[in-house]
């Protein structure tokens, strides 16, 4: 079975709290950038919607959009 893969940028402030919140959220994250207050996650498509009504309501959420690069390079996931 193939699971399509989605990333992400995700803009935030306050690093510690914000990342403690995402762990509440079923995403891997690939990527953190401390100083530029930015990460790159993972989810799986088809829980996309949960995923992003869940994110924007953490504490310290600015902004998202997607990642045209990481999504070219491994979008489906084979799930044994």
């Amino acid at each position: 079975m193939k699971i399509q893969r989605k990333s992400i940028i995700v803009y935030y402030n306050n690093h510690e709290n914000f990342l403690n919140s995402l762990k509440q959220l079923d995403v891997n994250i690939v990527f953190i950038s401390k100083s530029f207050e930015y990460l790159v996650l993972y989810y799986d498509h088809y829980k996309e919607k949960e995923i992003l009504s869940r994110l924007v309501k953490i504490k310290g959420y600015l902004s998202h959009e997607e990642s045209c690069i990481l999504n070219k390079e491994a979008t489906t996931f084979n799930e044994n």
